[in-house]
């Protein structure tokens, strides 16, 4: 089973990784992490050698969704799920795709608060996300994040076609 393809990798230059119609490149020093088929809908978990991390998703999108649409639902869970409050939002282009950067602050499950940032677009009837979650206060991380989430690409993988019935 091809889990994910690596590109070269020099010391102090990025690096290359795809699984399952997601192409990204990682910074030097940034490590993926295996992962298991129990949640298809996670495509790749990233590491920053500062203990910050990176996941990038994918879910079916409703029909018709736009970017305003995902916002509006992010920023509820942040309210009221989270106990947090949007700090930012512009609109980006990452893959070609026009796609939305909301940075705010939440809290994780019963933990602190932290600094999050959420790049999401929508491709191929699907939600892409990359949700970045900062564990230090370190301006290479918001630098890498953006590198990392500037980076993505996204295309359905096509469904190999079944064997012909014998006649």
């Amino acid at each position: 089973m091809k889990r994910f393809l690596l590109g070269l990798l020099l010391l102090g230059c990025a690096w290359g990784f795809e699984r399952e119609g997601l192409t990204l490149t990682l910074p030097a020093e940034w490590t993926a992490q295996e992962l298991s088929a129990e949640d298809p809908g996670l495509l790749a978990v990233l590491h920053s050698p500062r203990q910050s991390l990176v996941f990038v998703r994918r879910q079916p999108s409703n029909p018709g969704a736009k970017l305003d649409d995902v916002f509006n639902q992010l920023k509820f869970n942040i309210i009221v799920k989270q106990e947090g409050r949007v700090l930012d939002k512009d609109l980006v282009t990452l893959g070609g795709q026009k796609a939305m950067r909301v940075k705010y602050w939440g809290r994780s499950s019963t933990g602190p608060m932290k600094q999050f940032v959420r790049y999401f677009f929508l491709a191929d009837g699907q939600l892409i996300y990359v949700h970045c979650v900062c564990a230090t206060r370190d301006a290479r991380e918001d630098a890498e994040f953006r590198a990392i989430a500037e980076s993505v690409s996204y295309r359905q993988p096509v469904d190999p076609t079944p064997d012909a019935e014998p006649h």
